[in-house]
Order: structure tokens, then sequence, then C-alpha cells
């Protein structure tokens, strides 16, 4: 579909029109995506003839108007062609349900052929076929104004022409002046004679003149479009009273819970081993709103909000959500949205799940802290692809849970740029506890997904609590870089936490051994942990912040560490007797709050995902 046109008469009164709402809401709209019959007018065509179509249909166009055209259903990008072609104007409209007869002359591509409309000259000329007469005839035409490129409805080629194109390209580059109409006319007298000296078989054809072909005429007035093809189409629509197949109509509501890193983080990013916990202390929540069912495109519409009654950001349908993320990026506001869903539809589209056309709105609260370590950008996206999931009818037997956590990766590592890992995605998708072995040659030969454990709750001793700050900053290091360089100290740290993690995992296994000495051996391994990471990582890096927290929680005897990348701690009594504990706690509480730190009790969530 050629959209490279100027802006024509109709869509400069468009803009000249102050009074009408209605059609102040058009300003800006290219001349195809002003709605007939309430749909854009290129799709009148595209839907009556898409049943054959069997391959792509895309759309050519320019800077002014890509973002205009990039956000309908239909658009696709291409790098060439090898299949027969069919190319229109973008100001063309076709009564495709009421009239077949041209559908005939577009699917019967045994030639190159060029067809176009006037009552004048089927009357002089009721058969012209290939000849070489035929660019004499086409040009005795033209210059009596029988046809023109105005008159010009579609190009169809043979996929045994298709190479020919580019070759004619070349030969005649900067030899046309696009702005001459002449020129233009020259261009296709001269094409068809390449192609006749090539020995192609081509046909022009000449059908009737329609009241709609005048659509295309670029002289065509506000006045004529608002009494004559604004509702042209409109004994045409087919009002379907029921709701399709798959239509959703009640409203979508999913967690995603805050995570703790017990032990061996930050080996998750580098083929180590972690055992991670969710807290049902702080969670976000997606609410999926199902959009009514009307008859119109506002059907399938993707809408976000912050709150009920702010738009952040808005899609004509999910399709086209994922097409405009390719080309335009993300939104800052609701990036993790966008991202989220692209990747999404990308997966079902490349795995043959059909998606119905029924859109959504979206919106989120949460209440996990920000930038400490708590995983809240994570909990966000997998909370809205499990609603993602349930709106489109698809189970976690359909895309396993171990898929999901690699795709929801994905979002953040690929689709936006954010360092990220494994294990928040795991413990997130999976729920509950989990042990994660991210051992690299079995990863490679999993496609990415590493061993995954559940560890029931009640093996974790009693007493977990987490202190974070108030008012986080972020921590920057070189420790990846100076893994990824082989260096020997960070290679070895990263064995070593993988090591904790699984001595832990078989502590907790232990049912020889009693739940004060797991408590006390577990805390020393904290400890551990911790150690090896200031080690690695440095003061200046960990922050003066963390540093203060972490000596509080000793000071007052309990073992601590990280919960993520920084930020919050977990902390753990780490004395046989615990006649002291809860004397303790409360100075070091009092002592946390006084640095501006939080405290709160750790409450595990055990709810498993793969249950639902």
């Amino acid at each position: 579909i050629l959209a490279t046109s100027q802006p024509t008469k109709l869509e400069y009164e468009i803009k000249q029109e102050y009074d009408n709402p209605e059609i102040i809401a058009l300003r800006g709209s290219p001349k195809p995506l002003l709605p007939i019959s309430g749909k854009p007018a290129i799709n009148w065509w595209y839907d009556g003839l898409r049943s054959q179509i069997e391959g792509d249909v895309f759309i050519v166009t320019n800077a002014h108007n890509q973002d205009m055209f990039a956000d309908i259903e239909l658009v696709k990008r291409v790098k060439g062609f090898v299949n027969s072609t069919i190319i229109v104007q973008a100001e063309i409209l076709f009564d495709t349900f009421n009239d077949t007869s041209l559908n005939q002359l577009l699917f019967d591509n045994n030639f190159v052929k060029l067809i176009f409309n006037g009552d004048e000259l089927l009357k002089r000329n009721k058969n012209i076929t290939t000849s070489t007469t035929l660019l004499d005839t086409t040009r005795e035409l033209y210059q009596d104004e029988t046809i023109n490129t105005t008159n010009l409805i579609a190009c169809v080629f043979h996929s045994s022409a298709l190479y020919l194109i580019e070759e004619y390209a070349l030969k005649n580059k900067g030899m046309i002046n696009a702005d001459d109409s002449n020129d233009s006319f020259d261009c296709i007298g001269k094409f068809i004679q390449f192609m006749t000296n090539k020995n192609l078989a081509i046909k022009t054809v000449i059908i009737p003149y329609q009241p709609f072909f005048k659509w295309k005429d670029p002289f065509l007035t506000l006045r004529e479009y608002s009494s004559l093809f604004k509702s042209l189409f409109i004994s045409t629509i087919v009002i379907q009273k029921d709701p399709p197949s798959g239509h959703q109509s009640t409203l979508i509501t999913t967690r995603s819970y805050a995570r703790i890193g017990l032990m061996g983080n930050p080996s998750d990013g580098f083929y180590g081993k972690t055992i991670s916990l969710l807290i049902s202390n702080f969670f976000v929540e997606i609410t999926l709103i199902p959009n009514k069912f009307i008859y119109t495109q506002e059907y399938s519409k993707v809408e976000f909000f912050h709150s009920m009654i702010t738009t952040k950001c808005s899609f004509s349908a999910i399709e086209s959500l994922s097409i405009l993320s390719s080309t335009e990026g993300y939104t800052n506001a609701d990036r993790l949205f966008q991202a989220t869903c692209k990747v999404f539809y990308r997966y079902c589209e490349a795995n043959n799940f059909v998606l119905h056309k029924q859109g959504f709105r979206l919106c989120y609260e949460t209440n996990i802290p920000r930038q400490v370590g708590l995983s809240g950008s994570s909990a966000i996206i997998t909370a809205l692809w499990r609603a993602l999931m349930k709106f489109y009818g698809i189970e976690n037997g359909d895309i396993s849970l171990a898929m999901q956590v690699k795709l929801i990766l994905d979002v953040e590592l690929i689709e936006l740029g954010i360092n990220a890992g494994l294990q928040d995605r795991v413990i997130q998708s999976f729920g509950g506890i989990m042990y994660m072995d991210f051992e690299k040659e079995f990863m490679e030969r999993n496609n990415g997904i590493g061993r995954y454990i559940r560890v029931p709750s009640e093996l974790i001793p009693k007493g977990l609590w987490i202190a974070y700050e108030g008012n986080p900053s972020k921590i920057h290091s070189d420790v990846r870089k100076r893994y990824e360089a082989g260096d020997e100290k960070v290679v070895d740290a990263m064995i070593k936490f993988a090591s904790y993690a699984e001595q832990t995992y078989h502590l907790l296994l232990d049912s020889s051994t009693s739940q004060t000495t797991k408590r006390v051996k577990l805390a020393k391994l904290m400890n551990m942990n911790f150690n090896l990471r200031q080690e690695i990582f440095g003061n200046k890096i960990l922050g003066k912040n963390n540093l203060k927290m972490i000596e509080l929680a000793r000071k007052f005897g309990f073992a601590a560490k990280f919960t993520g990348s920084g930020g919050t701690i977990v902390g753990l009594w780490e004395d046989e007797n615990n006649k002291d504990m809860m004397l303790n706690i409360e100075k070091l509480k009092n002592e946390l709050q006084k640095e501006g730190f939080v405290f709160c009790w750790v409450k595990i969530c055990d709810y498993k995902y793969d249950e639902e």
C-alpha cells in the first residue's frame, strides 16, 4: 500500500475547521485513516479482501505519517518481495462486500497488470490487450485525460517479474521527478515499455467508474466527505449482536509479591545457585478490565492507567502495541506494561496461540518499596503476565512456568536493556520458596532455563525480619565487568556464593537437625554470604547506609545479608539461646528507626502458582 502522498484538499479543509469537535478530532489524520462508517477507510478494502490474501500486507509511508500508520492493525515491515505482488494506493476505497468484480482482477496474477477506472475509455476501447501498441494506446488515452495517475487503482506483478522492478529502478535512478504528474506517467509508460521488451505479458484493464472511486480524488472536499463518504458503507455493516468467542466480561485481578534472596545472591547472575522466598508484606496488584462488547475498533483498544481517571497510554490493539514498541520504543511511565504486552504477544504469535480481538484497560497498585532490592519491577511484570494469560485463556500447561520465567526476564533484559537476573523471576513466577541452580552447561542445553526445586515453607527457621532504607540510592559496581574479564577473585567468589546456597538447601532438608541448630547454622551462612560480598564489592560500592544496617544488626546479635542488590537486609537471630532475642530486637528496631530505616517481620507467602 503506497501511502506517501502529500496532504489533500480534504485534509487541508479539516485543519481549517474549528467549530465542529468531531471534525477537529480528525486533524492530522492522513486521508486513508479518516473514518468511513466507523473505521479507517484503508480497512474497508483490506477487511473485504483479507480472506484472499495469502501473504502479508505492507504499508510504504514517509516520516510525516509513519506514526499514524504504525498504529493500525495491518501494518508490517518488509525488506523485499518474493511472491506475486499487488500494489495499491492508500487513498483507494473498495466496496468489496457488494462488488466482487475487482477480486478476480487483483488475484489473477498471471500477468503484469495495470488497473484503471474510466467510463469514457470503456465506451471507446472495450478491449485493451497486451501488444507493442499498448504504450502508444495508453499514451493517447493519457494525453486526452481519459486516464491519468488519479485513475490508477492497482498494479499487479507476477512473481517472475518482480526482480525486474529493482533493475528498472536502478537504471532510471534520479531521472524521475515525483512532483511532476507528467513525469510520473512517463515513469509508468517507460516501465510498461521496459517490461514489454522483456517479453512479459502486460495488461491494462479499465473498469467502470463507481461513486466510491471519487475517494481517490485529491480535490475531494470536506463537504463531500461529510455528506457522502462518512457513512458510505453503513448499509454494509453487519451488526454483531452477541460477543465473539473468547469474550471476557469479568474483571481480572492478579498479585505478585516481593521477594527475599535468602542465600547465594548475587551468584544468580553468574551461573550460581540461590534460595529465595516470597513475602506477603509487600505486593503488586494488577487489575485488567476487559472492554465491553461494541462492534467498532474500540473493542480492541488497549489502555494503561495509573489511576482510573488518568489515561497514560493507549493503543488500538495489542498487535499495534507490539509494532509501535518495536518501531518507536517505550514511554517512561508505562514501559513495563508496554514491553510485557509486546513480549507476550510476540511469543503467542510465534507459537500459534490465537488471541481474541478484545482489548482491555490496565491499572495497578503497589506497596513494594522502590529500589531497595525487593524486586518491585519484576513483580509488576510477573503480575501482568499472569493477568494476560488469564485474559487470553492460556494455561500454565500451555506456557510452562520455566518458560514464563525466561520470557519475563526478556522484558527487562532484552526489551528495556535493564540489568536483571533469573532469581527474581523464578521465585515470583513459581511462588513459595525455591532453590535455583543456574549451572551454565545445563542452561545452555535447556534454552536458558535452570534447575528449579521447591522448598517446603515449614523448613525455614522462624524469626526472619527485614530492614530497608527510606531514601535508597542505586548501587553501581564493576563486578560484572571483572567477572567477564575472568577476574579470578570474582569467579571464585561466585562459586562460594553458590556453595552457600547449596549448603543451605541440604541443611533445610536435613530432618535429623533441630530447628534451633538449623537457625544458628543458617545465620552463620548469612553472615558469610555478606562478608564475601563486602570483600568483592568493597565498602564504597555497598554504601554507608547498607553497611550501617548490617552493623546495627550484628551489634544486637543478628546475622544479616542483602535481600537483593542492596537497600534491604534480611536478619536472623544467631544465638542458640532465644531468651534475649525479643529484648534485642526492640533495641535494634529503635536504633534502625533513629537512622531512618524501616523494620518489619517477614511474613512468608507460600502460594504456589503452578497449582492454579
